[in-house]
């Protein structure tokens, strides 16, 4: 009987410690896997960065490494996107800039040109959607 009571109190000991694990880096991982399982409004590139933050075990990094590399793309996103970060994600990156200070910043050349493949993009879509729109057009004139 004691001897169960003992592999009871140190099974109870592990789960403990196990918990204590999870409570010192659970506040900010709670907050990333949140915004990754809620993802309101997100856009596939923070999406994607939350996504190479979250495989850190896989790629043998430690949690601190990747929250900077995740910390590095959602500044690069936010420079380069004309709107911005989305709101959650804001959130996420002031949480991260005030756990890992700010990151270095990038090089303006790489900004230019992919500000300017964003727009290349937009407009690319733009008049995708028009050809598209007066496709069906004439397809509904013919139909009648």
């Amino acid at each position: 009987m004691g001897k169960y009571k003992s592999e009871e109190k140190l099974f109870k000991q592990n789960e403990d410690d196990k918990n204590l694990f999870f409570k010192k880096r659970s506040e900010l991982m709670n907050k990333v896997l949140h915004t990754y399982n809620t993802g309101n409004g997100g856009t596939y590139d923070e999406l994607m960065a939350i996504t190479k933050a979250l495989r850190y075990k896989k790629e043998n990094l430690s949690e601190e490494e990747s929250f900077r590399r995740f910390l590095k793309e959602l500044q690069f996103i936010r420079e380069t996107n004309k709107r911005g970060l989305s709101k959650q994600f804001e959130e996420l990156y002031v949480e991260l800039i005030k756990t890992y200070g700010k990151p270095e910043s990038l090089d303006s050349e790489l900004i230019k040109k992919q500000t300017q493949k964003n727009q290349n993009i937009k407009w690319s879509n733009i008049i995708i959607g028009l050809l598209f729109a007066i496709v069906l057009i004439l397809i509904f004139l013919f139909l009648r």
